[in-house]
């Protein structure tokens, strides 16, 4: 008997959250603490949100991001569970100058990539890439853990 590694993780952990450490290739700051959720929809689709705050922004300057994505799980026999992705992203940026206020905008952009998730007992770590088709256009590298509730 084939035991699907991948399906009964999705059923038996359905809502998910967590946290991760990213790098940006082209943010200018580098470096980004983030939280996601995930809901899981069917055996092999996952559909949820991450939100995205980098920390090397320059002085008076805020960089972040919120991601709406879908997984598509790859049926595995093995432990790990690699998945596609796709979405939407919504970049933010402001500076602040002074007396004269603030300076800043949002762009919107499609996300394509794809990632792996390691069942624990807790919940899992997974690693992530993903590049962003925008005005800001970018590779974002991410690493983390998602926990079951």
């Amino acid at each position: 008997m084939t035991i699907n590694v991948s399906n009964s993780y999705a059923q038996t952990n359905k809502i998910r959250v967590g946290a991760a450490l990213s790098y940006g290739t082209q943010s200018n700051s580098g470096v980004a603490l983030g939280a996601n959720g995930y809901y899981t929809v069917t055996d092999n689709i996952d559909v949820g949100a991450d939100f995205k705050y980098y920390l090397g922004a320059p002085e008076h300057t805020t960089f972040w991001g919120i991601n709406f994505n879908g997984h598509y799980r790859f049926d595995t026999e093995g432990e790990i569970n690699p998945y596609a992705l796709a979405g939407i992203n919504i970049t933010n940026w402001s500076v602040d100058i002074g007396p004269f206020g603030n300076a800043g905008g949002s762009k919107v952009g499609l996300n394509v990539g794809g990632g792996a998730e390691y069942p624990l007992d807790f919940g899992a770590v997974f690693g992530e890439a993903k590049y962003i088709l925008s005005t800001y256009d970018q590779l974002v590298i991410s690493a983390g853990v998602r926990f079951s509730l």
